[in-house]
């Protein structure tokens, strides 16, 4: 890694009018100079005898004015080369991100348990995905059609061939006074390559070490020049497999590492709202329901299924200590085109113009799902009495039956599996130049994106579904007269048989839901990098104006809206909006050895219900008291809009199951023996809505940094940037499980229930006169207040070494100082970092990647240090650490080693390992007995040890 200082579906904007304004453009800047990427200004000599050097002028991220290589902007920039790809053995663009020193925040990993498996996405400094700003080329990746989290959206940054990759450019900070909304907590910039010598072929051959996860990718990149055309382009094919939990021993099996010895899952089972008045046992004794004592399902689960008891009162079962049907890594298949064109029209004109294609389908796995009659909320089954096992003063029990289906009665996993299939495509045309004789240098582009993404969710259907447990169930006996509930005599015998894989068949299938998202950009820019001259140099200027629209729409299935999506749900939503900016940016060399850069930058949205603006705006300095060091610092603002799902998502009606933490607490059960409350509480079934709010207000936020560079050495320099945060009005959704736990502090009198949190969190949580938990809504709010300070320290030395060639070292570390937050005005102010309750996001990342090279040869190790974070423990209680057996776990370490030979000229090989020592994540003997993978799995992963081999061939012209 390089350290770098310094409704239909309709098209926004057609191809006519496209044409139409080429036309124009040429037409009208006929005259007009060409300037290329690697022309700058031309400066006159000083005098005939002592002529000034030419700098090359390059496009910088982080200013809008072309730069030289000598000139240093005023804030810190990590840049990955292409090479660094390879030699620093990241298997992808988002693999390289999510293990930068940037990437401290936890985020949703892309397995099935997500609402957007098939998304990749990065949390900078803790803060929310959505606050990255992802560019290609300068211009804004376009969102992921399907919602992050059920309810935000986020740009992906899958879908980029990496052959055809340049660099990539991180850098931190609020960046909105350039790059407008969403650059809150960075912007990451793909540039891709405008040249290439020859056509280069690549082909990866890549193995997990435990199984699963075999990829092979295949590349084909070509640049050619014909006259005054410039084409690059390229094509690059992925295929990869699934990895599947049971290959992975933490997920094989349910966890054997806790603090008490593992519980086997509930696969065969009757439970008793009220229990066996005999025993006590909550779930029916297996000898008196099943005649066969589990011995017709034995077979099951790869032959493991057995009678299994539950502790504490909660009986005996069918069940398999065997886990992991589902996916811990997608299946996908990619196919991604890109090209990249320049014509020289005359000496006056060049046009560029530039296309990505992408063809995406990720497969996954949740397993093969599961049948339990609580599930039927409208069915008489949803608690039904069985006479044959009685309570005082009434009919029955309140009963339920589940059954975890098994692979063998799927007819095997492939059959589960879910698929996400996106199609993309990306279009930029435009002309440069610069104006006569003057120092002016316009860019007019106009820009089109649109995503389209296919779900196909594997499930069972409620009324299939339904008709083959009538038959178990039997048919209606009555309704007791004290509870209302409908009174049945299940065949037992029957419900604790293996379902045919045809039978199952008959009530499986996928549900099929459509989404897109489609944005345009019409873009002019006016730049003078020889405004007038002052002490230090010439300042600069740029200005740009732009215009576009965007649209959104998420059209579920139909039977989700008629609940035949048996156990599912799914929101919809449609919105479109315009949205307008006006963009200056000045530089001004004030002194001999400094300079200071201004930006501001004004936002305006057309939204159907309320238009708002933003002005945002961006102050800078660096300043060189000496050569070897250089001082800069900044200050300004940056916001964030409200999404199109923020304010169109329509009433989302999740059913789903939370811990009911007043009832367990009201029986004692807390912290680690939470595991042992009952079944009805530790899963509580519940209605969880949400909605879009067209009312939100934008995001804002101040921001500043300020650090210096160091250079003692020729080829050593050192970095350190102190850089801070202070966000306002955050959008985002209630959590569900800290609205539980929170209304359960406040009726126990842990919180004050007179607070602004009590208050606002009591009409969110809804329940029976008895107490049951019903239902518990999630809204879209604006948060008050969000804090961050860190540091991020840098260090880059190359060490020449003779005839041992050369040793490079590259180093960097972001170490968390500050991360509060404040959820409404008057509470209290809570401490991300120290709270666990809230967030369990790394305290420090350190990346080191040390390199030699000699001759044909290179080595280079990549670490990644990711800090501590909390065991399970520490999560369940606003008191965090203070919690009986709560801790930090370990820092989590694991190396990438890459070796690279330079076989012939046009021949190079590369052998790779990703986490060559095969880390797991730190154990965690706190989560309980009964989870499968007990770990953080939005912290860490437990794909372990990859191999890669990789040949790359550039052909000689």
């Amino acid at each position: 890694m390089q350290l770098k200082w310094s409704r239909p579906l309709r098209p926004i904007l057609s191809a006519r009018a496209i044409v139409t304004a080429l036309i124009l453009l040429g037409s009208v800047l006929a005259p007009l100079h060409v300037v290329r990427a690697a022309d700058g200004p031309q400066p006159a000599p000083a005098a005939a005898e002592q002529p000034q050097p030419q700098l090359e002028t390059v496009v910088v991220t982080g200013t809008l004015i072309p730069t030289s290589k000598a000139v240093m902007v005023p804030t810190p920039i990590v840049t990955i080369s292409a090479d660094d790809l390879k030699s620093d053995g990241f298997t992808s663009i988002a693999t390289a991100l999510q293990q930068s020193v940037f990437a401290t925040g936890s985020v949703q990993p892309s397995d099935p348990n997500t609402f957007t498996p098939g998304a990749r996405t990065i949390s900078m400094f803790g803060l929310d995905p959505a606050y990255t700003k992802l560019l290609i080329n300068g211009r804004p990746l376009g969102q992921y059609p399907a919602l992050y989290n059920g309810s935000d959206m986020i740009s992906s940054i899958g879908g980029i061939p990496s052959e055809l990759i340049d660099h990539i450019d991180i850098l931190p900070g609020g960046q909105s006074s350039i790059y407008g909304s969403d650059a809150i907590a960075g912007v990451v910039n793909v540039v891709m390559k405008t040249k290439m010598d020859g056509p280069t072929a690549d082909a990866r051959y890549g193995w997990d070490q435990l199984g699963g996860g075999r990829d092979l990718r295949l590349a084909l990149a070509d640049g050619v020049s014909l006259g005054k055309l410039n084409v690059v382009g390229g094509v690059q094919y992925e295929d990869t497999a699934p990895i599947w939990g049971y290959t992975r021993p933490l997920t094989s099996t349910y966890n054997y590492g806790g603090l008490s010895p593992g519980i086997a899952a509930r696969d065969w089972m009757l439970f008793g709202y009220y229990g066996d008045p005999t025993t006590g046992d909550t779930y029916y004794h297996s000898t008196l329901v099943d005649p066969s004592q589990c011995g017709n399902v034995a077979s099951q689960f790869n032959n493991s299924v057995g009678v299994r008891y539950r502790p504490d009162d909660h009986g005996y079962y069918c069940g398999s200590y065997d886990a992991g049907e589902d996916t811990l890594g997608n299946g996908e298949s990619q196919v991604q085109g890109y090209i990249s064109a320049t014509f020289d029209v005359n000496a006056h004109l060049q046009l560029y113009a530039n296309t990505l294609l992408n063809h995406d389908v990720n497969q996954f796995s949740t397993g093969a799902g599961s049948f339990q009659t609580i599930g039927m909320t409208s069915s008489p089954w949803y608690y039904f009495e069985d006479p044959r096992f009685p309570e005082p003063g009434q009919v029955g029990d309140y009963l339920n039956l589940q059954h975890i289906f098994s692979p063998e009665e799927a007819g095997g996993l492939g059959n589960t599996l879910s698929e996400d299939d996106l199609n993309g495509e990306r279009f930029e045309v435009g002309g440069r130049g610069d104006i006569g004789p003057s120092n002016w240098h316009y860019d007019a582009s106009l820009d089109y994106e649109q995503d389209k993404l296919t779900e196909r969710i594997f499930m069972q259907f409620t009324t299939p579904i339904s008709n083959y447990y009538n038959g178990i169930m039997g048919p209606q006996l009555g309704v007791d007269p004290a509870g209302g509930d409908a009174i049945y005599e299940p065949n037992y015998a029957a419900f604790f048989q293996p379902i045919s894989p045809a039978t199952y068949a008959g009530f499986s299938g996928h549900a099929i839901s459509q989404s897109y998202t489609e944005s345009s950009l019409a873009r002019g820019q006016l730049t003078n990098t020889d405004l007038f001259a002052l002490p230090g140099g010439n300042a600069a200027l740029a200005v740009v104006g732009e215009g576009g629209d965007e649209g959104w729409n998420y059209s579920p299935d139909p039977r989700y809206a008629t609940q035949e999506t048996y156990l599912y749900t799914s929101v919809g939503g449609s919105g479109r909006r315009s949205r307008y900016a006006g963009t200056m940016e000045l530089r001004l060399p004030v002194i001999k050895d400094g300079s200071i850069t201004a930006s501001g930058r004004y936002d305006k949205f057309n939204v159907t219900g309320g238009d708002f603006q933003k002005f945002t705006y961006n102050l800078g300095a660096e300043y060189h008291p000496v050569r070897m060091l250089t001082f800069r610092a900044r200050y300004g603002t940056a916001f964030k809009a409200p999404t199109l799902a923020d304010e169109f998502q329509g009433v989302s009606g999740a059913y789903t199951s939370t811990v009911d933490y007043y009832q367990c607490a009201l029986r004692g059960y807390t912290g680690s023996n939470l595991e042992n409350c009952p079944a009805n509480y530790l899963s509580a079934s519940i209605f969880n809505p949400t909605q879009g709010n067209p009312t939100l207000k934008p995001l804002t936020a101040k921001v500043w940094d300020a650090g210096l560079v160091l250079t003692p050495l020729p080829r050593l320099s050192i970095s350190s940037d102190l850089m801070s945060w202070s966000i306002d009005n955050e959008i985002t959704e209630a959590i569900l499980d800290q609205v539980v736990k929170t209304e359960s502090e406040c009726l126990l009198g842990q919180l004050d229930n007179s607070s602004p949190t009590c208050v606002e969190d009591d009409a969110l949580v809804t329940r029976s006169g008895s107490g049951v938990l019903e239902a518990v809504e999630t809204p879209k709010v604006n948060q008050s207040n969000e804090r961050v300070t860190t540091v991020l320290t840098q260090l880059n030395y190359v060490l020449p070494m003779g005839r041992l060639g050369d040793f490079v070292l590259g180093a960097a570390w972001t170490d968390m100082i500050k991360h509060t937050f404040v959820q409404f005005a008057g509470d209290q102010t809570i401490d991300l970092l120290g709270s666990p309750f809230y967030s369990t996001e790394f305290k420090s990342k350190v990346t080191l990647s040390v390199g030699w090279l000699i001759d044909k040869l290179s080595a280079t190790a990549f670490v990644i240090r990711d800090g501590r974070t909390p065991n399970y423990l520490a999560t369940l209680s606003t008191v965090g650490y203070a919690t009986p057996g709560a801790a930090a776990l370990a820092p989590y370490t694991s190396v990438n080693l890459t070796v690279q030979y330079q076989v012939l000229r046009s021949l190079q090989l590369t052998a790779s390992v990703s986490n060559l020592f095969n880390s797991m994540p730190p154990l965690d003997n706190t989560y309980p007995n009964y989870t499968e993978g007990p770990y953080n799995e939005n912290d860490y992963g437990i794909i372990g040890r990859q191999f890669m081999v990789e040949g790359t061939y550039k052909f000689e012209r």
